[in-house]
């Protein structure tokens, strides 16, 4: 049995919620695993402090930059830097649950 595959960046899940993680030509297990981490990276992202859900959204679902995210909130480059930062920690933490592990590439 193919075990669950591992988070171990953010580019990982931006992937996934971009849909580009996987193809059409990949197997049908490969996309029931995609699929689950889609849900997993969904829930818990609704989890988290809404203010880390909001910055998360705006940077990987909208695409803006940081410069863009900071005029939007009314905020500074760095503090929407620091931000993210503690959102994809805290985000890391959620998907544990998930089994998904923070590994280094």
């Amino acid at each position: 049995m193919k075990e669950t595959k591992k988070i171990s960046n953010q580019d990982d899940i931006e992937s996934v919620i971009n849909n580009k993680a996987i193809g059409m030509d990949e197997s049908i297990e490969d996309q029931v695993v995609f699929r689950q981490l889609e849900e997993g990276i969904s829930q818990s992202v609704s989890e988290l402090h809404s203010e880390y859900q909001n910055v998360i959204k705006t940077k990987w679902i909208d695409g803006k930059t940081n410069k863009e995210i900071a005029k939007e909130f009314k905020s500074t480059e760095n503090a929407i830097k620091q931000r993210l930062y503690r959102a994809r920690k805290a985000l890391k933490g959620k998907m544990s649950k998930w089994g998904f592990n923070d590994e280094k590439r």
